[in-house]
């Protein structure tokens, strides 16, 4: 049986040929894609399989001549035998105050909150009507949600 390993996805501490599975959760969009896909390639034996499940967060270009390419990259393993399944969804059990703390982590969503007091006057609010929405003034009140998920699998050549 082999070891589970946490790691960077852009460096994976294990020997070239010696992995069966590179599985990556939740993390997809924060990795440079080229760069982790050469790694799972480096690491992978032959008929080795990538399996990467992640919120759905379509990204796609525009207004450039090698769209299409740019949307494989951010969309697909790049092996020839690969699936991707969408409509999935999955559940998160949370709270008020840790819902918005989750959308906090997003760099689009953090950078526009900072851009100005009126911005994260408006977060503020958010909190608040969702308080009132949810009828409660508990901020650690029970909150569940739903994401879309999607899940690239994709086997190296044998």
């Amino acid at each position: 049986m082999h070891p589970f390993r946490v790691s960077p996805g852009e460096s994976l501490p294990v020997e070239d040929n010696s992995v069966t599975l590179v599985q990556a959760a939740t993390a997809l969009h924060w990795f440079d894609h080229e760069q982790f896909y050469r790694e799972c390639d480096r690491v992978l034996v032959p008929g080795g399989v990538i399996a990467a499940f992640n919120y759905k967060l379509d990204i796609e270009v525009i207004k450039h001549p090698n769209s299409n390419e740019l949307h494989r990259i951010f969309s697909e393993i790049p092996y020839e035998s690969r699936k991707r399944l969408d409509g999935q969804y999955m559940e998160v059990s949370s709270t008020i105050s840790d819902s918005l703390r989750c959308l906090m982590t997003a760099a689009f969503v953090k950078h526009y909150v900072n851009s100005c007091e009126e911005n994260k006057k408006w977060w503020q609010d958010c909190h608040t009507r969702l308080m009132e929405a949810y009828g409660t003034d508990d901020p650690g009140a029970p909150l569940i949600y739903q994401l879309e998920v999607f899940m690239l699998l994709g086997q190296k050549p044998k």
